[in-house]
């Protein structure tokens, strides 16, 4: 079956890639928490392994001359502090952390301890929900000193006028046609910024603004899901140059971000990516390269 984090403890449960990515083995694990138990008790990964291996403690950074490949750790942001349903779009909405998201942090963090594992260097988005999650994790890792390289394009993707809106208001203002399309065509946009209606509590001109990127063309007002996919290819190429010279290398992101990492190790298309968007929040994912 496919690997599952049940949430019991700190049980850590492997699951073996039988694909080949770049000549690497991978050594995927996911680490029990609680959002996971929120989740409905477990965690699907439905492209990843076939089978469900114990995995000892990490060997930490290597001193070889030529350094076995780090281990790379995947966090999801936890919780933000948003008083929509967190069925709704959030996109470039800017919130911090909840109480309840710092408490998934904390876990999670608590886990990669007991489990072994360390962090060498770290990546994650502009936005204050991601930021504050490395801060939790490193402070109770007591890494607190470590690099953190902050990149825009780990960035949750950019809803336009459907932030703060949930499938239903999409298809009141725009129809059941367009909500259909930005479900199963990963190339459709939601509509830009100006046309977000007025009559919601949380609109899109609340967004993150990244003012230094202003005049850039990279910058889209809406972005369809394989564009948000796409730019996440310069930050997962950083990743990689960190994790060959041994590093181990804690990546704290948004679904779709995190969606891009996990298609480019296993080689899926961008469609294969988007089944992957059931990421749990504060659920470390723990990838081994052999």
């Amino acid at each position: 079956g496919s690997g599952l984090c049940d949430g019991r403890g700190s049980t850590v449960m492997a699951l073996r890639s039988e694909k080949r990515s770049r000549a690497a083995v991978m050594l995927v694990t996911v680490l029990a928490c609680t959002s996971a138990v929120a989740n409905g008790g477990f965690f699907r990964l439905p492209q990843l392994s076939r089978s469900i291996q114990m995995l000892p403690g990490a060997s930490g950074r290597s001193r070889k001359a030529n350094p076995d490949p780090g281990t790379l750790i995947l966090v999801r942001n936890g919780q933000p502090d948003w008083r929509l349903p967190d069925e709704r779009f959030i996109g470039w909405a800017d919130p911090d952390l909840s109480e309840d998201g710092q408490m998934q942090v904390r876990t999670a963090a608590r886990l990669l301890l007991e489990s072994g594992h360390t962090v060498d260097t770290v990546y994650t988005s502009q936005m204050k929900r991601s930021i504050r999650t490395v801060w939790i994790i490193l402070h109770e890792l007591g890494r607190i000193y470590l690099p953190v390289n902050k990149d825009w394009r780990l960035a949750a993707r950019r809803c336009g006028a459907l932030t703060g809106l949930d499938e239903e208001d999409v298809a009141k203002h725009w129809g059941a046609d367009l909500l259909e399309k930005l479900k199963t065509d990963i190339h459709t946009s939601p509509p830009p910024t100006r046309e977000a209606p007025e009559d919601v509590e949380y609109t899109a001109s609340r967004e993150r603004v990244f003012p230094h990127l202003c005049d850039s063309s990279e910058i889209l007002d809406t972005e369809s899901i394989a564009e948000a996919l796409g730019r996440v290819d310069p930050a997962w190429k950083a990743v990689t140059k960190q994790l060959g010279e041994g590093k181990n290398v804690l990546v704290v992101g948004h679904q779709l971000s995190l969606a891009a990492f996990i298609a480019h190790m296993e080689g899926l298309s961008q469609r294969e990516a988007n089944a992957l968007l059931s990421i749990p929040r504060g659920c470390p994912l723990i990838i081994k390269f052999d």
